[in-house]
């Protein structure tokens, strides 16, 4: 026994040597869709129980520089988590409203619910040389007066929050802009004319390089080139500009430029200007590089280029830096997710959830899949059919295609950088929810975009909805238990081609809301069986609630709050 013994052990001691020999030899294990990929890593050992040996776990880094998908999201993180390449950066899915390159970026789980980080309350102050917002702006132009009243107020000087005391200042009164007060999710914007409005600082000199960052909305009518930022006229200068079809950084007679976004809606907007290169970054599209110039500052200007090439715009905040910043890392990222927290613009801050109370179930284009069973989230853009809607309430009440051959379109970007289901025929491609038996009071709120004058919602014989027809007058109609309905009233409105947060209040004292209008009065009893998406357009969001909610206090008011911010909708909110 004794010998055997011995032997035993001499048997353990080799093979655990043997072991530690293979854990000195650098083992390369990363994967993509095209095969193996050279990575380094080490093996360690995890303790397992006592049994003194331990697991094998490869220790890798999550941020190999290979990204065939283009996706912003490494191949080696994808297949580490998912298995495959088919998240995308956009998707939360863990739903914990981090997106799924907020998670990489960060070095979080993109599977794991994670407590959302605090956004930053300020921006980084190294080689910050001009800072300015609208919660700065004053009525004379020796800063002793901050404007306060919306539409009445002009701004004679915007205060430089950098230290540097490179203040904004129009002497002229005819040529100030405009104050708005609660412009963009409660904080202030300045609106320049186009004509002739300005702010300038005329003494201001810098070296390259320079990072700008400025949340803006730009009006959708301007046709003729309009200089929004300035900071130097020699030649072509530095400048932010746009045009009719381009959004562009000018850096000498060259820049950067993507296309001019399609409608009105604040835009975070961020550019980087060296003497061999530019680039700009609007919101969470990629960067886009161009030519540079040895063009430096030379002034500061707001709505023009030193008193030419006015700019129709409203302007809520910039920050101007005298380093090069990263858009996606370290301080650049710091100041972009600043800007996104501070005015609820939901591209890079963690968005709240909506109220949870009494939530009887909720869609969202975030959480389309390519099946029926809900295992292939969407991801291509215009090419996946969706199948399926996951019920996000936790209540397991999923919606489904109706018709394996007609099916709604995924659609990435939307409304605002956000995705949606698109139907182009509603009577045929639209989801449905079985036996989901609503109850007789409950609350509807739902984002959408119709496009033809087919039916919305339209559950025939079980549930109430909505028609539009092709003059733009909306008819609100009520099917009851069942039994058919009737038309409740005829109240006009634009609706059509067009974002829309529809709100619907079923009981004895019910309403209908659209947008931040008026209640159109709906009071009736009944009870739905089943619930049918169906229409020509685009559907974002998607939320049920048993109960009642007051749309202007409390929880109807927060899942205002919570629409208005992911989807950047613009509501002024009380």
């Amino acid at each position: 026994m004794k010998t055997n013994s011995s032997f035993f052990l001499l048997n353990r001691l080799a093979f655990f040597l043997a072991i530690l020999f293979i854990l000195s030899i650098d083992v390369k294990t990363a994967f993509s869709q095209t095969g193996v990929i050279d990575v380094q890593s080490k093996m360690k050992i995890v303790p397992a129980g006592d049994i003194g040996m331990g697991q094998f776990q490869p220790v890798t880094s999550i941020s190999p520089l290979v990204d065939t998908d283009n996706d912003g999201l490494s191949d080696f993180w994808e297949m580490q988590y998912f298995g495959n390449l088919n998240a995308t950066a956009t998707q939360d899915s863990d739903n914990d409203g981090l997106t799924n390159l907020q998670e990489y970026q960060q070095g979080l789980s993109p599977i794991v619910a994670n407590t959302p980080p605090t956004a930053p309350t300020l921006p980084p102050i190294t080689g910050l040389v001009g800072w300015y917002h609208a919660g700065e702006a004053y009525k004379d132009d020796l800063m002793t007066v901050k404007c306060t009243l919306t539409s009445q107020d002009t701004c004679a000087a915007l205060r430089d929050l950098s230290g540097n005391n490179m203040h904004l200042l129009q002497t002229t009164t005819g040529k100030r802009p405009l104050y708005l007060q609660g412009a963009l999710n409660e904080k202030p914007a300045i609106r320049f004319d186009g004509i002739d409005d300005e702010l300038i600082k005329s003494t201001f000199t810098a070296t390259q390089p320079v990072w700008m960052t400025v949340v803006v909305k730009i009006n959708p009518s301007a046709s003729s080139t309009q200089d929004m930022i300035s900071l130097s006229d020699s030649g072509e200068g530095m400048k932010l500009q746009i045009n009719n079809t381009n959004l562009i950084v000018k850096n000498g007679v060259s820049g950067a430029q993507i296309v001019k976004p399609v409608s009105s809606r604040y835009l975070m907007i961020s550019t980087l200007l060296k003497s061999n290169s530019s680039s700009i970054k609007e919101g969470l599209q990629a960067i886009v590089n161009g030519g540079g110039s040895a063009v430096n500052p030379a002034f500061i200007s707001l709505g023009s280029g030193n008193a030419k090439n006015w700019a129709a715009l409203e302007i809520c905040e910039v920050l101007l830096y005298n380093r090069e910043l990263d858009y996606d890392f370290g301080d650049g990222f710091v100041v972009r997710q600043y800007l996104d927290a501070k005015y609820l613009l939901g591209l890079l801050s963690p968005l709240a959830k909506p109220p949870q109370t009494n939530i009887w179930a909720h869609y969202s284009g975030s959480n389309a899949y390519t099946d029926l069973s809900r295992t292939v989230l969407c991801s291509q853009s215009g090419v996946d059919d969706v199948l399926s809607l996951e019920d996000l309430s936790g209540n397991n009440r999923h919606a489904t295609v109706l018709n394996a051959i007609y099916k709604p379109k995924w659609v990435a970007d939307g409304v605002n950088g956000k995705p949606v289901w698109r139907s182009t025929n509603g009577s045929s491609d639209y989801m449905k929810v079985d036996n989901i038996n609503i109850p007789s009071t409950s609350i509807i709120y739902v984002l959408l975009k119709s496009t033809t004058g087919t039916p919305y919602a339209n559950a025939p014989s079980f549930q109430p909805r909505a028609s539009y027809d092709l003059t733009d007058i909306n008819y609100f109609y009520t099917g009851i238990d069942g039994a058919g309905g009737s038309w409740i009233g005829t109240p006009t409105g634009k609706i059509l081609a067009q974002w829309q947060l529809l709100i619907y209040q079923f009981s004895s004292t019910g309403y209908l809301k659209i947008n931040r209008g008026t209640s159109s009065p709906l009071a009736f009893s009944f009870s739905t069986k089943n619930l049918n998406f169906a229409m020509s357009g685009d559907m974002a969001e998607y939320l049920i609630y048993s109960g009642q909610h007051n749309p202007d206090t409390g929880d109807g008011l927060e899942v205002y709050r919570y629409f208005n911010r992911k989807y950047n909708l613009g509501f002024v909110l009380p």
